[in-house]
C-alpha cells in the first residue's frame, strides 16, 4: 500500500490542528500547515501560495511527524 508523502492544509481552515497531526502522522506523512487559500476570502487555493507549499513537500523540507 503507497502512502502520502505530505498532508498540505491551509492553517486558517484546520479547526483541530493537533487532530490533523496526528492522522497525517498515523498514515506516515509529514503534515503541512501553511497559508495555502486565496488571500480574498473565496473557497479557493492560491496557486502560487500551494505551489510553494508543494515545493518544500518535493524538495524534502519537511519533516514527518513535525507540524510546520
Amino acid at each position: 500500500m503507497s502512502r502520502p508523502a505530505a498532508v498540505v492544509a491551509d492553517v486558517s481552515a484546520v479547526v483541530d490542528a493537533r487532530g490533523l497531526i496526528s492522522a497525517a502522522t498515523a498514515l506516515g506523512a509529514a503534515p503541512v500547515l501553511e497559508p495555502v487559500a486565496a488571500g480574498d476570502g473565496t473557497p479557493r487555493h492560491d496557486p502560487a501560495r500551494l505551489a510553494a507549499a508543494f515545493a518544500r513537500v518535493f524538495n524534502g523540507d519537511v519533516h514527518h511527524g513535525e507540524g510546520t
